[in-house]
């Protein structure tokens, strides 16, 4: 059994040390993200929380934990979990989102900061670092929390999911190590095996955790991987399981459903990954023009072929260093093991992301520290004696990280600014990848929702400069031009993108367009189509609705919304209240209004409703306590059929 920590000396005072190291970590992780709070939702937010029906209600428990199949959240259940938390805490107010991204980073620096620390108290690690276990394991752990290639995971919302999952990988893998120096391990192992599993309903790449987990008894423990399992099968068995309930939740969850094609090969995939791997490698050490989202573009082998050699040399260089249990080859293994679900052979749509760094920076970064304060001590050898030595190496170093996680919190908090607002980070975005069609997209939409509409229109106009085929770029010309008052043109524009993809996104804009023109039959049919592709589109549904209603088709129209009311959808509310007195059912009408307005107190037209509704009932005093001296009970009677609706 190896030694356990108890027999190292100063086991009372490291305790002590800890919890301070521990206390300064949170404190600087809030301090750098403090400025995050007010950001806005962004791309997957708005169908993962604003679009979301999953996340309305914690009961029935089912609903939250397995969303719709096909949808982004699907297959991710804790994930899922905490966006519907964060809605019963806030709503749809962003401060208690960014709250939780932010315990959820400081959380995973202090199970890194365990990990590390864990790791140097190794016998054969501990001769060389010693008392200094926590010192290395605090600012390694604070580096790596101040990066602003981090902003991506804890600054945008929805990638909370990868920091749950680095959470729960860092943890699972602390604890881990702690059961192999433990007289004791099964406990350990079994809570490491839970952490595994809980990681597993964030985000798949936790799948890399065992692999990564043999490296690290190979390096550290030297056992070999038959050796490692026959040691601790609590541990690994329990990986097997929860990589088989990986399996389902994958395939329960529908994930690919809802992820867009790859645009790549997977071998130009692949070449591409050598340049993208680059970048990571180069933003590590110096994170300058990081971007929400690059819109890499494929390249050609021989484009790829510098970067290859040196991604291939790094990962040689790896392999060696691992077989010979040298740490330095556990690291570089740590890196390219978490990577490979991501940039390697398999295509995703999307090449590159700095969210996918979360974790493989924790290797950079400790061979950075750990390697730096090596080469001190050893610089400063035969010059001082050993004490002093150590003593000089460490006051030097402290410095020198207390330096850079000085700067690197700093460019955290400046790269929080560009966050600001939509417009701010598109923006952004767009300065620093120009040809990113995406990033104009996007930026069009924001422009749109400010007022800007001629300015939405050249974003969507050089969108397709760039992309002539994007769906996306036709809707948001459309949507321009649409508020520019220049229908036939927006309809044409609607058009376009429908036949660049059939799109049911594309289907619902261009039947708006129609049902704006008056054309009825057009406008049912492109919504019943939406309706057959996108059954779970709340807005495509109620639209839908709106239709039905407007051609006399009541009953089908009231069938729509009574399925979206019993599923918490308050919209559906307030268009059932203004059916239903359409139909003369006053009765029934009051009802949706009252419950619309105790979903939304502050929803006028319902108010005015309700107290219409209520004088003609012969109930003038509850008319009167809504508006005050009655007036309401006189008003306008309802509008036309479905012109409301």
């Amino acid at each position: 059994m190896e030694k356990p920590e108890s027999q190292i000396p100063g086991k009372e005072n490291r305790a002590r040390e800890t919890v301070g190291f521990l206390f300064l970590l949170a404190g600087a992780v809030f301090l750098a993200w403090s400025d995050s709070f007010g950001a806005p939702f962004l791309l997957d937010d708005h169908g993962n929380i604003l679009g979301s029906t999953s996340i309305l209600c914690l009961w029935p428990p089912w609903d939250v934990l397995f969303p719709p199949v096909g949808s982004v959240v699907g297959g991710r259940p804790l994930f899922n979990l905490s966006l519907a938390l964060n809605h019963a805490v806030s709503g749809f107010s962003v401060w208690s989102y960014h709250l939780f991204n932010i315990l959820v980073h400081a959380l995973a620096a202090w199970a890194l900061f365990g990990l590390v620390r864990r790791t140097v108290l190794i016998p054969g690690m501990v001769d060389r670092y010693g008392r200094r276990a926590g010192v290395l394991a605090f600012f390694i752990a604070l580096v790596w929390a101040l990066h602003p290639l981090h902003t991506d995971a804890v600054t945008y919302i929805s990638q909370r999911a990868e920091a749950m999952m680095g959470l729960f990988f860092l943890a699972s893998a602390w604890l881990a190590v702690r059961g192999w120096t433990s007289p004791r391990p099964r406990g350990w192992h079994a809570l490491s095996v839970l952490a595994f599993i809980a990681g597993l309903g964030c985000k798949e790449v936790i799948v890399a955790l065992p692999m990564v987990m043999l490296a690290y008894e190979w390096t550290f423990f030297r056992r070999n991987p038959v050796r490692a399992a026959r040691n601790s099968p609590l541990l690994y068995a329990g990986y097997g399981a929860g990589l088989g309930l990986l399996a389902l939740l994958v395939a329960r969850g529908g994930t690919a459903a809802a992820t867009p094609r790859a645009t790549a090969t997977p071998l130009a995939y692949l070449a591409t990954q050598a340049q993208v791997i680059v970048h990571y490698l180069r933003t590590a050490f110096w994170p300058s023009g990081l971007s929400l989202d690059y819109g890499w573009p494929v390249i050609s082998f021989g484009e790829a072929l510098p970067y290859g050699l040196a991604v291939t040399g790094l990962l040689a260089l790896s392999a060696v260093l691992l077989v010979r249990r040298n740490p330095t080859g556990f690291l570089g293994a740590w890196f390219f093991f978490i990577l490979a679900p991501t940039s390697s052979i398999l295509p995703l749509p999307f090449l590159a992301w700095d969210r996918r760094m979360y974790l493989p920076l924790a290797a950079v970064v400790g061979l950075a520290v750990a390697g730096g304060y090596r080469a001190g001590a050893r610089a400063l050898e035969g010059r001082l004696p050993g004490g002093n030595r150590h003593r000089a190496a460490g006051m030097v170093g402290c410095a020198l990280v207390l330096a850079v996680a000085l700067a690197l919190g700093g460019a955290t908090w400046a790269r929080n600014l560009d966050y600001a607002t939509e417009l701010s980070i598109w923006q952004d975005t767009v300065d620093k990848r120009p040809d990113n069609h995406r990033a104009h997209e996007a930026l069009s939409w924001s422009l749109s929702r400010a007022g800007d509409h001629r300015g939405a229109e050249a974003e969507a106009r050089l969108a397709l400069e760039l992309a002539p085929g994007s769906v996306d770029a036709w809707m948001r010309l459309g949507l321009a031009l649409s508020r520019q008052g220049r229908d036939l043109e927006a309809l044409a524009a609607y058009q376009a993108a429908v036949e660049a993809g059939d799109d049911p996104l594309a289907h619902h804009n261009l039947s708006v367009a129609w049902l704006e023109r008056g054309d009825l039959d057009r406008a049912l049919a492109h919504a019943r189509l939406v309706q057959e592709r996108l059954p779970g589109y709340v807005e495509g549904r109620l639209h839908y609705a709106l239709i039905l209603g407007m051609k006399g088709e009541a009953k089908q129209a009231e069938k729509v919304l009574e399925n979206l009311a019993a599923r918490g959808e308050s919209k559906a509310f307030w268009r059932l209240g203004v059916l239903l007195e359409q139909e003369g059912r006053d009765q029934e009408a009051a009802q949706w209004y009252a419950r619309t307005l105790a979903a939304d107190p502050g929803h006028e037209r319902a108010r005015y409703s309700l107290a219409r509704v209520l004088a003609r009932l012969g109930r003038p005093g509850e008319a009167a306590a809504l508006y005050g001296n009655g007036g309401a009970a006189t008003g306008p009677e309802p509008p036309a059929r479905g012109k409301d609706f």
